[in-house]
């Protein structure tokens, strides 16, 4: 993963993975320099180049987090 300034200052990895249909994707992975509960200044920074990137017909938002409440 390689750190982006122009993403929020997240880290970046691109993928390719394979698709039900037996075709590939290209993904890119993107993880937040903070914790989920503010992170949306740097995530939305992301999504906006992301768009700039690749238009908005290309660009999917997918949002994981892995932090557990109690």
């Amino acid at each position: 993963m390689q750190k982006s300034r122009a993403h929020g200052n997240g880290a970046l990895a691109n993928a390719s993975v394979d698709t039900s249909s037996g075709d590939s994707a290209q993904v890119t992975l993107w993880q937040s320099p903070s914790l989920m509960n503010v992170s949306g200044v740097a995530l939305s920074a992301a999504w906006t180049q992301f768009v700039r990137d690749h238009g908005p017909e290309e660009s999917r938002l997918v949002v994981l987090h892995d932090e557990l409440e109690t």
